[in-house]
């Protein structure tokens, strides 16, 4: 996988309606993602990254989003294996996209310019997080590769998100944004009016300069 070519990826906006899927009892802090500093993920290593940061996955419709929770057990290509997981009340939010500047990493041009598959993109990173010297496979170990592949774009100036290969409902896209670079005049937005309900990620206010007493 060619990092270094990630800044030669090109950006778009992205402007419409994307799906989220979370537990009823996260639904007022549903768009919240300080935890996912400390929390590893598909293209986030959390604490182990050498600068933790935040990411949102979003969802093209809420199949997809029921899946890639756990909402949904079973394969989306075998309709009489999809069991509804129970014990768990679930919320459904649609969140309002605004973005100017997002990478398609399911396009095979951008693909080929990383050096990279969708099966790379969409295989095993949890196993090297899980692994140990006493496990049959003990390596490899440390930041699973598509780890290492969020950590470079989200180093990448201007870049707020990408697309990326669903890997529970793989003929459809994810968006994974990183709310830490939103740029000015991009935001997200879920409103459930019935609930009195409005969240919003915007862009980080800039930080305010220090001045001297001399």
């Amino acid at each position: 996988m060619n990092l270094g070519a990630c800044r030669k990826l090109r950006l778009a906006p992205v402007v419409g309606v994307w799906f989220r899927t979370v537990e009823l009892r996260f639904l007022e802090v549903s768009l919240n993602t300080s935890h996912t500093k400390e929390t590893p993920s598909r293209f986030s290593g959390g604490p182990e990254a050498s600068r933790p940061f935040e990411v949102l996955y979003l969802c093209e419709n809420t199949l997809v989003s029921h899946f890639e929770v756990g909402a949904l057990l079973g394969s989306h290509w075998d309709p009489a294996s999809i069991l509804s997981r129970p014990g768990t009340a679930w919320a459904d939010i649609n969140v309002s996209v605004r973005l100017q500047f997002v990478a398609d990493l399911t396009e095979p041009s951008q693909q080929q310019l990383l050096g990279v598959t969708v099966q790379e993109m969409t295989g095993d990173w949890q196993g090297y997080q899980l692994r140990s010297p006493r496990a049959p496979v003990p390596l490899p170990l440390g930041l699973a590769p598509t780890q290492q592949l969020g950590e470079a774009l989200f180093r990448i100036p201007q870049l707020e998100g990408f697309f990326s290969v669903s890997a529970k409902v793989p003929d459809h896209r994810n968006l994974n944004v990183f709310p830490e670079k939103l740029q000015p005049g991009s935001q997200l937005v879920f409103e459930y009016a019935d609930r009195g309900i409005r969240l919003e990620v915007n862009p980080p206010r800039p930080r305010a300069r220090k001045t001297s007493d001399r």
